[in-house]
């Protein structure tokens, strides 16, 4: 660019125009080109952070939401087993009956494995009534105490 400025002056001095040429001073997008051709390293490693970190967030949430959906689908098989008065296999599931290939899983695993998402905390919720039921309110504690952080409508009305 500075070459180009001083070519621009030489041509004005050639064409003898009586007054001696100002120099000219570079345009806004002509600065911002200059100003990332001196820096591109540092400007492709912040876009390439930016990109890695947006990535992270989404592949995060498309992780938790599927997470979730498992959890649900395991806390469905379970119900029956609430709703019957079978506290034994609601909390600890059922290993004689298959679903999709998969035993019964039971609250207090649905709890430990995905109590951190809202589903998660549904079991938790059903964990600690079921203890409570079961007359063992101590061990029906920690369940409440998770269930209190979930934001669905079913854990708030409790």
């Amino acid at each position: 660019m500075e070459k180009q400025l001083e070519q621009v002056q030489r041509e004005h001095e050639r064409a003898g125009t009586g007054t001696e040429a100002l120099p000219l001073r570079p345009s806004i997008g002509e600065r911002v080109v200059e100003w990332l051709r001196q820096r591109w390293r540092v400007v492709g490693i912040v876009a390439g952070m930016l990109l890695v970190g947006i990535g992270g967030v989404i592949t995060w949430q498309i992780l938790q939401r599927n997470r979730a959906e498992e959890a649900a689908t395991l806390l469905s098989r379970v119900y029956t087993y609430y709703d019957n008065g079978d506290y034994e296999r609601a909390l600890y599931g059922d290993t004689t009956k298959l679903i999709r290939g998969e035993s019964v899983y039971g609250l207090e695993e649905i709890v430990r494995r995905y109590g951190g998402t809202e589903p998660g905390k549904i079991a938790a919720l059903y964990a600690g009534s079921a203890y409570l039921l079961r007359g063992e309110a101590k061990k029906a504690e920690p369940y409440f105490e998770l269930a209190a952080k979930a934001e669905a409508p079913l854990v708030l009305v409790g």
